[in-house]
């Protein structure tokens, strides 16, 4: 975020409120392609506290956290081999969960 964002300060930098609708709308974007792509028979388990987005909730009423479904997903992240930081300084990582009865295709 500081190649992006010369100007802000340490704390912008370090509070995730200043920069995680942005994360978190690529992310959508990709996993609205991924619904289209696999007719529309995916369900989706979001990071953090859930997600209410409109395009999305037009497949799936409720998303739900991985968090509340049960998945430990700091061990889940650890037991693949995929890096991440508890406080992020240097990358940033936003988890879901997309479940299909078939391999996931295309977008």
């Amino acid at each position: 975020m500081k190649e992006i964002h010369h100007e802000w300060t340490e704390r912008q930098l370090g509070n995730l409120l200043y920069w995680q609708k942005s994360v978190q709308k690529s992310l959508v974007d990709y996993i609205i392609k991924k619904f289209y792509h696999n007719n529309n028979e995916i369900y989706l388990l979001f990071c953090g506290s859930g997600l209410k987005n409109k395009l999305i909730s037009i497949f799936q009423d409720n998303i739900y956290s991985m968090e509340s479904a049960g998945i430990d997903v700091f061990n889940t992240l650890r037991n693949n081999n995929i890096d991440f930081e508890l406080k992020p300084k240097n990358i940033v990582i936003l988890t879901n969960l997309i479940c299909l009865n078939k391999r996931i295709s295309g977008g």
